[in-house]
């Protein structure tokens, strides 16, 4: 959710997929209403099954199934696609298709794809757009049209979501085909435009906006923090060298992504829900790593994974605060303590000195 209490009627609908006791049943009561449905229920169902893939974090959870009918939400996605016909495509659906067309791009690149078959059958079922624009979808947009206002009024706040998620899966995309040289070399050009976009009296917040896109893709999970072995492995040098070109570049990423969010939301006071889809992936990656290891603390790089934490709401504001008063407090109390330590063998030798 977001910071200011704000949360998008499809981010709604998503984490009440998620947090659902039966996911299942609903997942077969959308399949099974959908054979009897009209065509604006269906395009409607298109939209809220489109939802469950595009903002599932990760995007393979998608293909888990589940319930008693072993179904899952890019089946049931399939199944509405089907009986979707000719229907003509609004707004919303169309960028919603979009974005699930991303989602499937990047999971099918990725060699550990779980149901990988049913993901092919997703992506065989979503249709394929012309980059030709509609000449009446053009037409209707233009003038001021009653009919078409209560529209783009309606769908347009959906149909920015899903082209934010598209916009991601994009970048990541383009991560994966760079080699290393190239990869570095890209991430010194994204360096040097967030130093020049930090120092900017004036800042450009739809610059600000794509490179905090095109970096949070860089970003790898947490790494646990090393531990002494009793049977330690050498590793020859080229090795080393990659280990700490990696480190080193995570340890950049992180520097950026964590400027950005921090410039755009305490600095700036930007909305949240245009950097949603980046705030939810650096959540997953925490999230994912704090299931076997507790806490980001023990991870490398503690300090910045606990400033992420922190910026993405993973850390209430309120208890951070409270954690910093609460160090203060032992801080100035150890340091009582300590004078009156200090201050004790002074005091016994001034007694003895009146005694004497």
């Amino acid at each position: 959710m977001a910071r200011d209490g704000y949360e998008a009627k499809l981010h709604r609908h998503a984490r009440k997929f998620r947090e659902c006791s039966q996911p299942g049943v609903v997942l077969h009561k959308y399949a099974t209403r959908a054979e009897s449905a009209d065509k604006a229920e269906v395009l409607k169902d298109i939209s809220h099954a489109c939802a469950w893939v595009a903002l599932a974090q990760p995007h393979s959870e998608a293909s888990l199934r589940m319930g008693p009918y072993d179904l899952s939400a890019i089946l049931v996605l399939s199944r509405l696609l089907q009986l979707r016909g000719r229907c003509r495509l609004d707004d919303r659906a169309r960028a919603a298709i979009e974005a699930v067309a991303s989602c499937c791009d990047l999971l099918l690149g990725d060699g550990n794809c779980e149901n990988k078959q049913d993901w092919e059958e997703l992506r065989k079922a979503l249709p394929v757009f012309s980059k030709r624009r509609d000449r009446r979808k053009a037409k209707l947009h233009c003038g001021n049209d009653e009919r078409v206002l209560q529209f783009g009024e309606k769908h347009a706040e959906d149909a920015h979501v899903f082209k934010r998620v598209r916009r991601l899966n994009q970048s990541i995309c383009r991560w994966r085909s760079l080699d290393v040289v190239e990869c570095q070399a890209y991430a010194d050009s994204l360096r040097e435009q967030f130093e020049k976009c930090f120092q900017s009296a004036d800042v450009n917040t739809a610059h600000l906006r794509k490179l905090l896109y095109e970096v949070v893709w860089a970003l790898s999970l947490p790494r646990s923090a090393t531990v002494c072995s009793a049977d330690p492995v050498q590793l020859d040098e080229i090795a080393v060298a990659r280990l700490r070109a990696t480190a080193a570049f995570q340890k950049h990423v992180r520097t950026m992504l964590a400027k950005g969010i921090e410039l755009w939301r305490e600095c700036l006071c930007l909305e949240d829900s245009q950097i949603e889809p980046v705030l939810q992936y650096v959540r997953s990656l925490i999230q994912s790593f704090e299931r076997t290891h507790v806490d980001v603390q023990q991870a490398c790089a503690a300090k910045q994974w606990q400033k992420l934490k922190l910026l993405v709401d993973l850390v209430p504001a309120e208890s951070s605060k409270q954690e910093a008063r609460l160090d203060s407090e032992i801080s100035f109390a150890t340091g009582d303590l300590e004078k009156e330590v200090a201050l004790v063998p002074v005091l016994h030798v001034r007694r003895r000195t009146v005694i004497v």
